[in-house]
């Protein structure tokens, strides 16, 4: 390529290389972006996915390798051959993107292009075979999104989809229900508004900077879920029987008055389990927002007012 180069410029090339110096890569780039259409790169072609008339062509270039030949093609790009490989023009691999042209080919379907390379070390955080490469969002955020839009992720995992919003511009609502999102994914964020420089942060030019805030639905029937996890006896299991229904949410169709206690205790403590955790509506598992004023939740002034403010309502 410095040899192109010296000769367009007409400069000798060992004296081309000190000229330049720092600024050779730049100023080549430039040179190969004005010429595109008189840059090549030959590549062997695959003969099992290619037309019955290139394959003859390719022949053709090996017995006068001195040739080159050309075939046309209808809505794709013409294939040159020289010597059996085919001549690859850099202007097909450029493409206007907002407003700047650049080197690059449309995507297919299948993205077989972005690896989990040092996916471990994305975001600092670790979650065995639950982790996706940022790289990857990137692409589906830009696809989908303009600056400043909201990106909803409903289940955020360690936060790789929350993480690349962020570094892009994008407002982001981050939903979980694993007890790790305090440990992994909130560390993750507080990491990203501080500037760590992993996963997409040189290619977007991530300095830092922004907020978010973190909170916990209140709890309504998963206090009673919660329990009947953790009993470890049937006596155990009665009382929250009692708690359910006292205080409890049940499901419409579920009347615990004809609950028959005698043949509940004499179920295997699992099966019991199942059976108080099917009583509960899961509809009321975290108080709703219509129930922010019921004093039985005794939701503070100060989360009332969180609340509606998330949804936009009048405070």
């Amino acid at each position: 390529m410095l040899e192109a180069f010296a000769a367009h410029t007409g400069i000798a090339k060992k004296d081309l290389r000190k000229q330049l110096g720092s600024s050779y890569e730049k100023k080549l780039s430039a040179f190969v972006m004005e010429n595109a259409g008189s840059v090549v790169q030959f590549a062997k072609p695959d003969a099992d996915k290619v037309s019955k008339e290139t394959k003859l062509a390719i022949q053709k270039s090996k017995q006068a390798p001195d040739k080159t030949f050309h075939v046309p093609r209808e809505n794709e790009a013409d294939i040159y051959l020289r010597n059996g490989q085919r001549v690859l023009f850099y202007e097909d691999r450029l493409a206007q993107i907002d407003g700047e042209l650049v080197a690059a080919e449309p995507v297919s379907d299948i993205w077989d292009d972005v690896l989990p390379n040092d996916l471990h070390k994305e975001g600092e955080v670790s979650l065995k075979k639950g982790k996706k490469p940022e790289k990857l969002m990137q692409r589906i955020v830009a696809l989908a999104t303009n600056e400043g839009d909201i990106v909803l992720d409903f289940h955020v995992g360690t936060g790789t989809t929350a993480a690349v919003a962020h570094k892009m511009g994008r407002h982001w609502i981050a939903i979980e229900q694993m007890d790790y999102i305090q440990d992994l994914t909130a560390q993750r964020l507080k990491k990203v508004i501080e500037g760590e420089q992993g996963g997409i942060s040189k290619a977007v030019d991530w300095q830092g900077g922004g907020s978010f805030v973190y909170a916990e639905l209140a709890a309504s029937n998963s206090t009673f879920a919660n329990r009947i996890e953790a009993a470890q006896d049937m006596a155990t299991l009665q009382t929250i029987h009692a708690d359910m229904q006292a205080t409890g949410y049940l499901r419409y169709d579920v009347d615990l008055s004809a609950f028959d206690t005698e043949d509940f205790a004499a179920l295997p403590l699992d099966d019991a389990r199942r059976v108080l955790m099917d009583c509960l509506d899961a509809n009321h598992l975290y108080v709703n927002l219509g129930s922010l004023g019921d004093a039985d939740f005794d939701i503070s002034d100060e989360d009332a007012r969180a609340t509606r403010s998330f949804y936009g309502l009048d405070q």
